[in-house]
C-alpha cells in the first residue's frame, strides 16, 4: 500500500510540475513578445516563397511597403498606395461545413440514383 501511495503522490507532484511549467513559460513569452514588438513597425502579411523565402507586407507609422525577404537580404520592391488594411473584400469566403456536406451529399445520392 505503501508502494501504491508513494507513486500516486509521485504523479501528482509530476502533474504539478507540468503545470507549473506551462504557466511560466506562457507567461515568459507573453513578456517577450511586448518587448520584441515594435510601435512603429507591424508585418501585417506574409508569404513564403520557398525556403527562408518571403513576401511580406510591412506597415511604418502609416505607409505601407512590399518587401522581399531572403536569408540574407531584405529589399524594399515597392511602396504600397492606397492599401487598407482592414479591407477584407477580396478574401475568398470559406462556405460553411453543413452546406458542403449536403452538397456532396447530394452528389452522391445522384450518383446512385
Amino acid at each position: 500500500m505503501e508502494a501504491l501511495w508513494s507513486l500516486l503522490m509521485g504523479g501528482v507532484i509530476m502533474g504539478v510540475v507540468l503545470y507549473l511549467t506551462y504557466i511560466c513559460t506562457k507567461q515568459l513569452s507573453l513578456k517577450v513578445s511586448k518587448i520584441a514588438g515594435s510601435k512603429y513597425i507591424k508585418i501585417i502579411d506574409k508569404v513564403g516563397l520557398g525556403q527562408d523565402k518571403f513576401i511580406a507586407i510591412c506597415k511604418i507609422s502609416d505607409k505601407f511597403y512590399l518587401i522581399g525577404i531572403t536569408a540574407g537580404n531584405i529589399n524594399l520592391l515597392s511602396e504600397i498606395d492606397g492599401f487598407d488594411e482592414n479591407d477584407t473584400s477580396f478574401v475568398e469566403k470559406t462556405p460553411e461545413f453543413n452546406s458542403v456536406l449536403s452538397e456532396m451529399m447530394s452528389k452522391i445520392k445522384k450518383k446512385d440514383s
